[in-house]
């Protein structure tokens, strides 16, 4: 997972990580800008199932989500024919 330093704005590198539980960890990330030098944490969780599992775990329990968040880009427009 792609995730920018707070102050910089640079992507950071994940540099340790630890599975809390099926479906949360967290992660020690450095940022990528030697002059920022940031390390800091990132905690993560799935939230929603997108597509199922051939292999499910019982013990996990999602929503099933027909799409992704709203961060989807919206559809294209297509432009009008000229006659």
């Amino acid at each position: 997972m792609r995730v920018k330093c707070p102050h910089c704005r640079y992507y950071g590198a994940v540099r340790d990580s630890e599975e809390i539980s099926e479906i949360t960890g967290m992660a020690i990330y450095r940022c990528g800008n030697d002059d920022c030098g940031h390390v800091y944490e990132v905690g993560f969780e799935v939230v929603a199932t997108i597509s199922p599992s051939a292999m499910p775990n019982p013990t996990v329990r999602l929503p099933i989500r027909k799409r992704l968040c709203n961060c989807q880009r919206p559809p294209r427009q297509t432009k009008k024919a000229k006659n």
